[in-house]
């Protein structure tokens, strides 16, 4: 029955508008591309058009059915180009972000070394210090790259903690407990 295909298909297109509308509420590209995504199918008139098909699928214009559904297909075809585009965009989101880590592990793990190798002089403490006091600085600003993905954020919050402690070992001379909260801030990190 074509006019029941056609009523299907304006009732699962009104359920894409919904979860669009819903996606406009997150944050980030998937916000954006949502949003751009309803402002394309508004500009192509997929909504008006579906109904103009059933209108003239039940009055048997044929030709003025097929003209309209080739106009809902681009339209979605449109709406389909923006979504992969946004998929993109998350997915270099993402690699930028696992790049953000990777380098943060590296900056530890080279800290951790001199922490291990260090005869703990006071000058060797004080630069062990500094370096770890800006490893946490760093994490704070990683925080903030990572906030697209939340379920990092109580990992981090960790590995923060446990850069804080170090910190606070390393400036008590306190070298085996520092390198124990280096190890934490990269396993937290991984």
């Amino acid at each position: 029955n074509t006019l029941g295909d056609q009523d299907d298909i304006r009732a699962i297109f009104g359920q894409l508008v919904d979860t669009l509308k819903d996606l406009t509420g997150w944050s980030g590209s998937v916000a954006a591309g949502a949003s751009d995504g309803l402002r394309l199918l508004k500009v192509a008139r997929v909504d008006e058009e579906l109904v103009a098909v059933r209108q003239t699928l039940g009055s048997s214009q044929f030709d003025q059915a097929q003209a309209r559904e080739l106009a809902v297909i681009k339209g979605l075809r449109a709406l389909l180009e923006k979504l992969e585009e946004t998929q993109g965009l998350i997915s270099s989101d993402r690699e930028a972000a696992i790049k953000m880590v990777q380098e943060m592990m590296k900056k530890q793990e080279k800290l951790r070394e001199q922490t291990r190798q260090s005869e703990m002089t006071e000058q060797q403490r004080e630069k062990l210090v500094q370096q770890q006091t800006q490893l946490q600085e760093d994490l704070g600003q990683l925080a903030q790259g990572l906030e697209k993905f939340p379920n990092t954020q109580p990992l981090l919050e960790q590995a923060k903690q446990a850069s804080l402690e170090a910190t606070r070992e390393l400036f008590e001379d306190d070298k085996n407990d520092a390198v124990k909260q280096q190890s934490q801030v990269l396993g937290n990190l991984a």
